[in-house]
């Protein structure tokens, strides 16, 4: 006898079902039996339990359909074989598309893709699911092998029966286990004399209705109870529901079961409020009429991204608890995709201090151990890749500290390691281009190498035992490379370390996914151990495999919110339900395919009576009444929340149900961040201040009230006042002087870049000289490196040929510079073995810029009297000439010391003149504002230095000049009908230097006959007067420059003792502001300010003098 109970959502159909239960097992007249979906068995039996106490219970077996077919096995045998598990049926799949592949020819192409393995053992699942044997499928592939979709479908055939044989020699499947079970059932008569009850389904699968049938054909009665609401069959909403109900009449009529009249349960008992049933009765129901009642139980909030809606949520359970009695057992979280929600929701309940439970899949892909071992797999796969590489150290699963793995990425980035260059010994210093080892560096290398080879060499070890090894090979041999690189007992030491602290469930979770990694690796063992494979392959199924894995659920606490899915939770009719994504096509969710069958060919196989899952348009009916199950299930409050972006900034689309829910609650239903008062989500002391401190900036009468409550606070206080530092504009500044001196020194020690860097912006020089924070760099041919090769080239070249390189000829001084390369290279940059053909290319194209450099250096040294009398020239303590000492009015001690690239000297009347020359790989253009402001001092700080302390080595001279030369390659700008005289005199402009000269017609005379202003900055008018734009400064001018430069190094010095270190940058003009490529723009935060920095002025000789002075202090200008 069949029995149709019929009712919408909340209408007590499993509360009857309870009471019809009661009333049979009471007479003792029959054996009761109710069968529900399989995460749904445990809490029946609680409820049942509560609702029929123990005497009653003890008369009734609750089962779901799984449960049943064990019971079967176990009272009449035919289980003796282990169930394949995910990773079992995944290598079985690789095996039986191994043994067809060269029989496919549709899927000739793709069969080896990992895509295409899980695409074809999903629709294998779906066969089974449905009842359809391979024999079954064979026949109908066989009836449709004329059609368009003929030979996919056979090859389809030929994938299932071949992985239906290999699996059947091993292993069983459970979902083989509904025809097994009902062969035995049907032939022991298992349903005899049973009242059978089934309760909370939304439709069967195949095997389920002949399963149904049996119970049909030989109980006393079978109950079925329906969510659909009886008084309209023709809704699409229950288009599925209703299609159930007609085929169980089927059924019934061809076992000649009796089938009683439905009965139809209309009256809603769950709803406490008029809105949640008038929203049962209206969702997803075409245009109805506005809600005219009182609505306080349904309420959509729109917020900005995910961050907002957890906030928002949280906020709102801890408004149920507070204000309307719930417990938190009696509050649902639900989320139709949680996987992209849990990471944010997680850390949301601990802020908020909720307890949960997440009735979810445990993503262990991201876990140290999984990550590990995938990325030891894929290291030895690609060959020691750095990334991977990197990937594998910074797991956590080596016996390496922090530091250490960040010294090697750095010395792997700065070297460029890769591939091949693991298995060798690193000998490259570890500081770059800086020619021979240090002690120092060789103890940095050691440390280095250890590491390395304690990777490298294992991971090769491996790499060479597992080609083309067998799946048990392979498995011993990692299990081996683990044990070889340390990881099982660092593993052991983080799970002891996680249980002394008090992390036990933590330290649980590591034992449980390691256990689960070993039993995946044994799996692929036991199913294809002896089978031989690539480890790209074993890589890729050990992946799958782990991706497709899931730990059980941990332990639910007793008080608790629940947080789940609304397609797979049982819930109990809470009080209160908040469901976060309701976006367009998450929720309802638009479902995606992924077996290979597309629904014409579903279609072609139902017409030959092989009934698969619905097409793509009875899944979205399918996912509306999962939606519309979940709407209705809380008895007093609903909250939907939707976002307007995701945290990439993408927009996210509300969802349909969102504009019938305005339709159908025109009053307080949508809610947007602008419409919350921030008094909602001060719900505890904590979540006030955090409200407080996301608003602080506003100072409005809520944040002035709170910030007055918490002064009143114990442990706020301080918190309060770390905010209130942290909103007010102010300059970095270390507080304690005590402190600055000793981190920058009494005695301080600098060099004119240093000095030069502390104007460019105090905070950056902090940063790199104070903290020694200095950025990573790579040891390539960048515009720095081949300065530095030209610098080292010019100065061996002028100082081992000094004027007999007037003798030489084009050739032979490409020939020299050639072989000054190339000692370069080997002797600073570690040889050219292991430098790539791009690198050697860019390298040895410098032959060409540096010669037509040196050739302009000996034309400029023939016409010139000054002559080069040293070459990187050491100003320091210990040197010939010594460094400049000032002292400062705390009486701390200032000594600026560096090394000068080239001095010449020239005597004319018998008294000594001294230039500086810089060579410049980049454009240099001397500015008297650039000296104003701090941002050019190197070469004139070295000049004045020479001027006071040069007298010992060079018996007294006078500053003749700074002169920058140009040391790159000329970029020559000409139209295409440029002549080559043309280009020949825009490359000489180029070459010019710049800088200053001593106003003085000799000194101009002596640097260049004539005063051409071919050479020097200086150009002479027909009647020998200097013409405008030549750079002159008389002896009385270089005076008060060097008496300013010195204020200053004083002021820089007494800034930095007193702790003053203000993001401040100083802008010279330039295509992009400093901000743009300072490495410390993220530490300071500045940036966004920083940019709208105007470039300094432009100071004239005559206005840079006037602002100078004379001996007064030049600070205050500064300022």
């Amino acid at each position: 006898m069949l029995k149709l109970l019929y009712g919408a959502s909340g209408t007590g159909k499993t509360e009857t079902i309870y009471r019809e239960i009661a009333r049979v097992s009471e007479t003792g007249a029959a054996k009761v039996m109710i069968v529900v979906p399989e995460q749904f068995s445990f809490e029946t039996e609680r409820k049942l339990l509560s609702f029929l106490g123990e005497r009653a219970f003890a008369h009734v077996e609750v089962y779901s359909f799984t449960r049943l077919c064990h019971r079967a096995f176990e009272l009449y045998g035919g289980n003796n074989r282990s169930y394949a598990d995910t990773t079992a049926k995944i290598l079985l799949m690789e095996l039986a598309l191994r043994e067809v592949s060269d029989t496919l020819e549709h899927y000739r192409r793709v069969s080896r893709s990992r895509q295409f393995l899980l695409s074809a053992l999903q629709t294998v699942e779906e066969l089974k699911v449905n009842g359809v044997t391979p024999e079954q499928y064979e026949e109908a592939s066989q009836a449709l092998k004329e059609t368009p979709s003929g030979d996919k479908l056979g090859e389809i055939s030929t994938i299932y029966s071949a992985y239906q044989g290999i699996l059947e020699r091993s292993y069983q499947d459970a979902l083989d286990d509904f025809s097994k079970a009902l062969e035995l059932i049907r032939s022991n008569c298992f349903f005899e004399g049973y009242d059978i009850f089934l309760d909370e389904f939304k439709g069967f699968t195949k095997p389920e209705f002949d399963l149904i049938g049996e119970m049909l054909g030989k109980s006393r009665s079978c109950t079925v109870s329906l969510c659909m609401d009886r008084n309209d069959e023709n809704d699409p909403l229950f288009y599925s529901v209703k299609k159930t109900a007609d085929r169980l009449k089927r059924i019934a009529m061809e076992k000649n079961c009796k089938i009683v009249q439905p009965l139809c349960l209309e009256k809603n008992h769950r709803f406490r409020n008029e809105a949640l049933l008038y929203l049962e009765r209206n969702v997803f129901r075409g245009d109805a009429g506005p809600f005219l009642g009182k609505n306080e139980a349904v309420s959509v909030y729109q917020a900005v991204n995910e961050y907002e809606e957890a906030d928002y949520a949280m906020s709102w359970i801890l408004e149920q608890v507070q204000a309307h009695g719930c417990r938190y057992r009696d509050i649902v979280l639900m989320c139709r995709d949680l996987g992209s929600y849990q990471w944010i929701l997680e850390p949301a309940f601990q802020k908020y201090n909720i307890p949960v439970f997440f009735d979810s899949r445990f993503e262990i892909e991201t876990f140290p151990p999984v990550r590990f071992l995938i990325a030891v797999l894929e290291t030895a796969v690609g060959r020691l890749d750095t990334e991977n590489m990197l990937n594998l150290l910074k797991c956590t699963m080596l016996p390496f500290t922090l530091e250490e793995v960040s010294a090697l990425e750095n010395y792997v980035y700065l070297w460029d390691i890769t591939g091949a260059k693991w298995e060798s010994e690193f000998t490259a210093n570890p500081r770059g281009f800086k020619g021979e080892l240090t002690e120092d560096d060789r103890t940095v290398l050691d440390g280095l190498n250890r590491i390395r080879s304690a990777v490298a060499g294992p991971l090769c070890f491996f790499i060479n035992n597992t080609r083309e090894a067998t799946v048990r090979e392979i498995a011993q041999a990692l299990y081996h490379l683990l044990d070889q690189l340390g990881t099982i007992d660092v593993l052991s030491k983080k799970i002891n370390d996680l249980h002394a602290g008090g992390g036990h469930d933590l330290a649980d979770t590591y034992s449980r996914v390691w256990e689960l990694l070993m039993k995946i690796l044994d799996t692929m063992v036991l199913a294809a151990g002896e089978i031989r494979m690539d480890l790209r392959r074993f890589m890729e199924l050990f992946t799958l495999a782990v991706q497709n894995s899931e730990l059980a659920d941990r332990p639910q606490a007793l008080d608790c919110v629940m947080v789940g899915s609304p397609d797979r939770m049982r819930t109990d009719s809470p009080k209160a339900l908040a469901i976060l994504g309701v976006n367009d096509g998450i929720f309802p969710f638009v479902p995606t395919d992924g077996t290979l069958l597309r629904d014409e060919e579903r279609l072609a196989l139902a017409n030959l009576g092989l009934e698969l899952q619905g097409d793509f348009k009875e899944k979205i009916l399918e996912e509306r009444f999962v939606a519309y199950k979940a709407l209705t299930v809380p008895t007093d409050s609903l909250l939907l929340t939707s976002r307007r972006a995701d945290i990439t900034g993408e927009v996210k689309q509300p969802s349909e149900l969102l504009s019938q829910l305005s339709a159908l609650f025109t009053e307080h239903v949508a809610f947007e961040s602008e419409d919350v008062s921030p008094l909602f989500y001060c719900r505890s002391q904590e979540t006030a201040f955090l409200t407080l401190a996301s608003r602080y900036s506003q100072k409005s009468d809520f944040t002035k009230t709170l910030s007055g409550y918490f002064k009143g606070v114990p442990g706020y206080q301080a918190r309060l006042s770390l905010l209130e530092r942290a909103m007010k504009p102010q300059a970095f500044r270390i507080g304690d002087e005590a402190l600055a001196k000793k981190l920058f020194g009494r005695k301080m020690k600098l060099s004119p870049s240093r000095v030069e860097a502390y104007y460019r912006c105090p905070f950056a020089y902090f940063c790199r000289y104070g903290l020694k924070a200095l950025p990573r760099t790579k040891a390539e041919l960048n515009p720095m490196e081949r300065g530095v090769a030209i610098h080292d080239v010019l100065y061996r070249f002028v100082s081992e040929y000094g004027e007999t390189m007037f003798d030489l000829a084009e050739e032979e001084v490409k020939e020299i510079v050639n072989r000054y390369l190339e000692r370069y290279i080997a002797d600073v940059m570690g040889g050219r073995s292991d430098k790539s053909k791009r690198f050697l290319a860019a390298f040895y194209r410098l032959c060409s810029t540096v010669s037509n450099i040196v050739l302009r250096l000996i034309a400029e040294f023939k016409q010139s009297a000054f002559k080069p009398v040293d070459f990187e020239l050491e100003i320091g303590e210990s040197e010939d000439v010594s460094p400049l000492r000032l002292k400062a009015a705390d009486g701390s001690e200032i000594i600026v010391s560096g090394t000068i690239d080239r001095v010449d000297l020239c005597e004319i009347g018998g008294q000594k003149y001294v230039r500086v020359i810089d060579y410049k790989s980049g454009a240099k253009k001397f500015k008297l504002s650039d000296v104003y402001y701090g941002l050019n001092l190197q070469m004139i700080l070295y000049l004045f230095i020479l001027w006071k302390n040069g007298k010992q080595k060079y018996d007294g001279v006078f500053p003749a000049g700074v002169l920058y030369m140009p040391a790159g390659e000329a970029s020559l700008v000409l139209p295409r009908e440029a002549s080559a005289q043309e280009a020949e005199k825009q490359r000489v402009s180029q070459y010019k230097m710049n800088g200053f000269v001593l106003e003085d017609p000799e000194v101009v005379s002596a640097m260049e006959e004539n005063a051409k202003g071919v050479f020097i900055p200086v150009e002479r008018n027909k009647d020998g007067s200097f013409g405008k734009r030549s750079s002159l400064l008389k002896l009385e001018e270089l005076g008060k420059m060097e008496r300013y430069v010195n204020r200053l190094v004083l002021r820089m010095a007494g800034e930095l003792h007193r702790g003053g270190i203000p993001a401040a940058p100083v802008y010279s003009g330039g295509t992009k502001p400093p901000c743009e490529y300072c490495d410390y723009s993220s530490v300071c935060g500045q940036k966004n300010t920083a940019e709208k920095t105007p470039p300094v002025d432009d100071l004239d000789k005559e206005r840079f003098f006037a602002e100078i002075g004379g001996d007064g202090d030049a600070s205050a200008q500064l300022d």
